[in-house]
């Protein structure tokens, strides 16, 4: 039994394992005269994968794309960002645009930057400070000042975002994302996530933007496969109060044209209902991978009897799993009922794709009615091919009726 007390608490964090972290640039160090030395991260053309190895067991050691799930269907929980000011290797506030959500005593010491005599600016440094938490789930939790700002405790702390100059360590102050992904790569799959940090604005915008487009589609963003790359954008800068222009590295996620057309074809034909803004991912009549509990799905094979994608015990088939959560099956029933276009010419003949075997089985009732007999088809299907191993379509198909049939009948008994 769930710790009752411990779910309300988190409420819907879950604490999956982090496998490993998938940088995107290196550090390199610069020595000034009288011997200071100052470290600075550097952008690379390709994943780091210093902290993990073992993607370059599918991908190489330097991958420019990979293969990415989300292991949650929400966006937040996949990417979360926010405003960030370190000290120590510790935050020390954290804020949203809106509010400050966290904060703990500290201090801060400014000093002039100078070039050729001239101050061009101040560096701001942030120290931890003794104390206990002033700001815990966005209130103050006792009374404190921040430069001329005073807060009561249960006061709301207004966080300025990217208009760092409200607090003095706001100047600290930066803007950091990070993403949590799947491996997609059947060689190296493992159940947990690969973590990805960002301080950049159009990092952000775009990976935020695309998933939101993916969730309003298809309600979900987890078990999509995605395509993550590193990519050469160009990007301009403002040095000595003049622009420039450089080429800089960004990330780039696109998710199968296919599943997402599937997906697009579905809500013109009224078969999926837009994402619910709050509650849960599907409406709980919607159960698509309630299958019969004598009906596992195997991986599914290709008519002519050989595996459409090799899997062994512990992997998965992502292109299939991607199909079903898109809603193939009943694309392909309601293509089938309006153009007939799954349905043999003869019943002898060799359907034409798994997919239409699949609907050819919901459309005689077979399976039920409702959003639950796709699934249940598919796992037939599948589960009948694995059991005989038929030697062509031919075979296949005579094996899909005669089942078909025989679940017809003991419907009727």
């Amino acid at each position: 039994m769930a710790l009752k007390d411990r779910k309300a608490k988190r409420g819907d964090n879950r604490r999956l394992l982090r496998l490993g972290i998938i940088r995107l640039g290196h550090k390199e160090t610069k020595t000034y005269q009288g011997g200071k030395t100052v470290e600075y991260p550097v952008q690379d053309d390709h994943f780091v994968l210093r902290d993990a190895p073992e993607i370059a067991g599918g991908y190489g050691p330097e991958p420019k794309e990979i293969d990415v799930l989300f292991p949650f269907p929400d966006i937040a929980r996949n990417f979360d960002a926010f405003y960030m000011v370190w000290a120590g290797g510790v935050p020390i506030c954290k804020g949203d645009g809106e509010q400050v959500l966290s904060a703990w005593p500290h201090r801060v010491e400014t000093k002039p930057v100078m070039r050729d005599g001239k101050q061009i600016g101040e560096r701001v440094s942030v120290y931890n400070a003794p104390g206990d938490c002033l700001v815990d789930n966005g209130a103050a939790l006792r009374a404190f000042d921040w430069n001329s700002a005073h807060f009561e405790e249960g006061d709301i702390v207004p966080c300025p975002g990217a208009d760092a100059d409200m607090y003095p360590h706001c100047k600290a102050c930066k803007a950091s994302g990070t993403l949590k992904v799947m491996i997609a790569h059947p060689d190296i799959f493992r159940f947990g996530y690969y973590q990805i940090s960002t301080g950049s604005g159009r990092n952000y915008d775009h990976i935020n933007d695309t998933l939101e487009a993916v969730f309003e589609a298809a309600g979900q963003v987890s078990a999509i496969p995605f395509k993550l790359r590193v990519v050469s954008q160009s990007a301009t800068y403002v040095q000595d109060g003049q622009r420039k222009k450089t080429d800089k590295y960004f990330l780039q996620l696109e998710p199968p044209a296919e599943i997402m057309m599937a997906i697009i074809r579905r809500q013109r034909d009224g078969l999926m209902r837009p994402a619910l803004a709050v509650g849960p991912l599907l409406p709980e009549e919607v159960e698509p991978f309630d299958l019969d509990a004598d009906e596992t799905a195997p991986p599914p094979y290709a008519e002519d009897g050989t595996p459409a994608t090799e899997t062994v015990d512990g992997e998965f088939d992502f292109d299939a799993d991607a199909a079903m959560v898109a809603g193939l099956v009943e694309e392909a029933q309601a293509e089938g009922a309006e153009g007939n276009k799954f349905v043999p010419v003869s019943s002898g003949d060799p359907f034409a794709t798994p997919e239409a075997a699949i609907a050819w089985g919901v459309q005689q009732g077979a399976f039920g009615s409702g959003t639950r007999s796709g699934p249940r088809s598919r796992a037939a299907y599948n589960k009948l091919k694995a059991e005989h191993l038929p030697k062509d379509a031919a075979e296949m198909a005579s094996l899909w009726r005669a089942d078909v049939a025989r679940r017809l009948a003991e419907a009727q008994a």
